[in-house]
């Protein structure tokens, strides 16, 4: 029993707390969905207070569109009707006019009715006409205002070139009316002095509408051409440097001949590039007859030569460098033109080329070549005690090394006038010359008078012959003459700066190289066919016994060593060892 009141106790307590946990959470759920519920009411009343800011200037703006629009549609429609009434007041009054007319009797009455009905449709309209007027005059003179400007705008203005009442063209300027003067003038070749050009034109400002209507100078110059009293031809007209030769009807013979000639320089040369150093054009077009010549005449004409070659005979004395001076020559373009001609071995009576003859057209030719060069060896000299002072030995032969060039040659009419080098490359080293100089002093040597008297015999072989076939240049560039040539005086002296350079005459071998009491630093070279040439007073000596020497090489320098008087060169020129004067071989 106890037991039982017990559980019936506790099953109480849990269905009295049952309730209160279910009232706390309607509470706590009551809570929460008011303030969901505010917030949602809140947010509503947000969008809608948004919505009626931005709806207040929609509906202020499209209420004043819809009231415009409604104010146009009524003008509009008020408008229309004004027009319409008075578009259709006459026609209805007319109408009304006419029945009342037919059951009028009588042609007096008639016509005393008309005049009345014409003053009472006046009268009516004059209001409705008068606003009629109002909107449509504005609009015709908008419209004749378009009308006006385009006209203006469209209209091209130009001087009319008239001939005998009759334009033959227009131009933009009258500068254009001069070139075409100009134009024909080149143009025409008069046979002589009477014969004239005679279209004298007219001008005038006329209106053009189409553009294209306008010609150039050259067109002009045709018109005119054709206008003129004389015999016109259709031809092509040469012009060299600006020049006009004459025309031809045989435009093909005329590029053919040029064409050809190009290739003939092409093949001649070798080159990969040729063109002609001429501006050369032609120009098709209207010719006088008298201007136009036979193609076989403008043919010849440029393969023709304005200069023919000139041809020099060498004479007594004369050599390369001499027949250079003597003929304005570059000694470099003298060789040129005489590749197969020694320069070192020229005789008396031969004939060298100074002056290419000259096309009439000239014609550059471009070649890339290549070829071998020698590189000068170096002569290396040692002093030895062992050998007497003046003495020689070579202990070592020099060799010429050999340079590999690939170059670019610019050639005029076949004739070298530039060459650029492009690329080189060693292929043989040069083996340089070892010499040993002696050095040792042998004891002085009591000499007599009759040595004395040959103080300039060489010391080494001379050569022996008819001493001709040698050309002879200045050995001083410049100096003056301060002693000539004369019995007691077998030479010519010089007088120049110190230190002047003194060139070899012409090539060939020093036989004697030393220094004399009377001579003082001296200086022999034989020249071959028994000739030798004396070079004495010398400040320095640049050049040994047994050296070979070419013509215009340094072989020493201006002073006054020995006898001697002030700075010059004391020059002899020898015969078979008789001297001879050396003015005769040198100018």
């Amino acid at each position: 029993m106890v037991s039982m009141a017990l559980k019936d106790c506790k099953n109480t307590d849990q269905s009295v707390s049952q309730p209160e946990e279910r009232a706390q959470k309607d509470t706590q759920g009551q809570s929460l969905t008011r303030c969901l519920t505010y917030i949602a009411r809140s947010t509503e009343l947000l969008f809608q207070k948004m919505l009626g800011f931005l709806k207040k200037p929609y509906k202020r703006t499209s209420r004043r569109v819809k009231n415009r629009s409604l104010r146009l549609f009524q003008r509009a429609g008020y408008f229309a009707e004004r027009c319409y009434a008075v578009l259709t007041t006459p026609y209805r009054c007319c109408k009304r006019f006419g029945a009342q007319l037919g059951e009028t009797q009588g042609g007096k009455a008639k016509t005393v009715a008309c005049f009345r009905f014409a003053g009472h449709v006046l009268k009516r309209s004059k209001r409705g006409i008068l606003t009629l007027l109002n909107y449509l005059m504005p609009v015709a003179a908008v419209a004749a205002l378009i009308l006006v400007v385009h006209n203006f705008t469209s209209v091209d203005y130009a001087i009319a070139v008239s001939h005998d009442g009759q334009i033959i063209g227009y131009i933009e300027h009258e500068t254009t009316f001069d070139e075409a003067q100009a134009m024909i003038q080149q143009q025409i070749v008069y046979v002589d002095s009477e014969q004239t050009f005679d279209v004298t034109p007219e001008f005038s400002l006329a209106e053009v509408q189409n553009p294209g209507e306008i010609i150039d100078e050259t067109q002009l110059a045709n018109k005119l051409i054709s206008c003129s009293n004389e015999a016109i031809t259709q031809a092509s007209g040469l012009y060299v440097d600006g020049k006009f030769y004459g025309a031809t009807t045989d435009r093909t013979s005329l590029d053919n001949t040029l064409n050809s000639i190009l290739e003939q320089n092409k093949e001649a040369t070798g080159a990969s590039d040729v063109a002609f150093m001429n501006e050369i054009s032609i120009k098709d077009g209207l010719y006088l007859n008298s201007s136009v010549v036979n193609s076989e005449d403008l043919t010849s004409l440029l393969t023709s030569d304005v200069e023919g070659e000139q041809i020099y005979t060498v004479e007594q004395g004369d050599s390369m460098t001499l027949i250079a001076n003597k003929t304005d020559v570059k000694y470099s373009e003298l060789k040129a033109l005489n590749p197969e001609v020694d320069p070192d071995n020229i005789q008396i009576g031969q004939s060298i080329l100074i002056a290419n003859s000259q096309p009439f057209l000239s014609v550059k030719a471009t070649k890339e070549i290549s070829y071998q060069e020698q590189i000068p060896h170096q002569s290396i000299q040692q002093e030895d005690a062992s050998l007497d002072k003046g003495v020689t030995k070579i202990t070592q032969e020099g060799v010429d090394g050999v340079n590999w060039v690939a170059a670019t040659l610019e050639l005029v009419n076949g004739i070298e006038v530039n060459r650029t080098i492009t690329r080189t490359e060693i292929s043989q080293e040069p083996v340089s010359e070892i010499k040993l100089v002696g050095t040792k002093v042998q004891a002085k040597k009591s000499t007599t008078s009759s040595s004395k008297a040959d103080e300039s015999a060489a010391v080494l072989p001379a050569s022996s012959g008819n001493g001709t076939g040698i050309g002879f240049i200045h050995p001083l560039a410049g100096g003056q003459i301060s002693c000539g040539y004369s019995s007691g005086h077998q030479a010519i002296d010089w007088r120049a700066p110190a230190g002047t350079n003194i060139y070899a005459a012409a090539s060939g071998r020093v036989i004697l190289a030393k220094t004399y009491s009377t001579y003082g630093k001296c200086v022999i070279i034989d020249h071959g066919n028994g000739v030798q040439t004396l070079y004495a007073h010398q400040s320095k000596i640049n050049v040994q016994a047994g050296q070979q020497v070419s013509q215009g090489q340094v072989i020493g320098f201006v002073g006054s060593t020995g006898y001697s008087t002030g700075n010059h060169l004391h020059f002899e020129v020898r015969v078979n060892n008789v001297k001879r004067n050396p003015l005769n071989y040198v100018n």
